[in-house]
This record gives structure tokens, sequence and C-alpha cells, in this order.
């Protein structure tokens, strides 16, 4: 390969780098890194090139100055869109890197938000699970309560029942003792009317 032609790929070579690197100002996130890795070869691809042609001038015995000022030329608008990419570059990388924060923000600020809506939920579980244990002591009370009022209600239940008896043999023992009483008064009537005739007797025999 001549120095000339050398020189004409060089140029081509620029001339897709401006093209890349003006696609990959434009490009979105999404292929912003393909872009990147695009440019990353087009630009090693130009320094070999440069070093090709390094190679060739060193074997050329005569280089017109023309030839030396074209090189100038396009190794000055190599280094201008290396640059350039290089800083276009740096520039989307800080923006990633702020959006990137952002988001990291974002996500604290949710993980915070979803921390304190747990911790509510925690407390207001806390409040229930009490309210639960307050609601199941009292029912354990009522019931210690009915308990209470249970056995008072047997044991009256119990001295009714004996009252009842009490009553019940009481009766029986008043028909008793009316029904000896009627017998006693029955025989004291029989002893009256039999000592009413052994008087008349005794009266009528004088």
């Amino acid at each position: 390969m001549s120095i000339d032609e050398n020189l004409d790929q060089f140029e081509q070579q620029i001339a897709q780098l401006y093209q890349s690197v003006a696609d990959f100002k434009n490009c979105t996130s999404a292929l912003r890194n393909q872009k990147c890795q695009q440019i990353d070869a087009q630009l090693h691809k130009s320094e070999l090139y440069l070093i090709e042609y390094k190679e060739l001038l060193r074997q050329s015995a005569v280089v017109p100055t023309s030839t030396r000022s074209r090189h100038k030329q396009l190794l000055d608008s190599f280094t201008s869109i290396r640059s350039e990419f290089s800083s276009v570059k740096q520039k989307q990388q800080n923006q990633q890197q702020n959006e990137l924060k952002k988001q990291i923000v974002t996500v604290n600020m949710q993980y915070e938000n979803q921390t304190d809506q747990l911790k509510d939920m925690n407390s207001k579980i806390e409040e229930s699970v009490l309210r639960v244990q307050i609601n199941n002591q009292q029912v354990v009370n009522q019931d210690e309560q009915l308990q209470l009022v249970d056995d008072k209600f047997t044991h009256i239940q119990s001295k009714a029942e004996i009252a009842g008896q009490l009553v019940s043999n009481m009766k029986q023992k008043e028909n008793k003792s009316s029904r000896i009483l009627q017998i006693v008064f029955v025989l004291l009537s029989a002893a009256n009317i039999s000592m009413t005739v052994v008087v008349a007797v005794q009266n009528t025999g004088k």
C-alpha cells in the first residue's frame, strides 16, 4: 500500500468517525453501548492507519510536502473527532450516572416509604393483637363470672330443694299431728260419753 492509498483510507475512516459520533450523540440509551463499541473499533482501526503511515514514511525516500501536509490535516481531524467523542462519551456517562443516582434516590425513597408503611402495618397488627388479647381476657373474665353465677344459682337451687324438702316434711308432720289430735279428740269424746253414761246409771240406781 502506498502512502496516498493509506491516507485515502484514513480519510474515509475519519469521515465514518464523524458520522458515527454524530449518530452517537443522538442515539437512544438502549443503543448507546453498542454505538460506543462501534466507535471504539473505528478509532482503533484509524490508529492502525497512523501506525502504517509511519512505517510507509520510514520506507519512503522522498515524501512530497503536500502529502505531509495532507497527513497533518487528517491527523488533526482525527485528533479532533477522537477528543469530541471522548467528551461526548464522558458527558453521556455522567448523565447515565446522574440518572442512576436519581433512580437510586427514588428507590431509596420508595424503600423508606415501604419501610414506613410496613412499620405502620406492624404497629396496627400489634394493636389488633393487643385488642384480641384484651377481648380474650374479657371473654375469660365473663366465663369466670358466668361460672360464679352458675355456681351460686346451683347453690341456691340446692338450698331451695332442701327448704322444699323441709317444708314437705313439716307438712307431713303437721298432717300426722292433726290426725293424732283428731284421734285423741275422738277418744276424749268417746271417754266423755262413757263417763256420762256411768254417771246416769249410778244416778238411776239411787
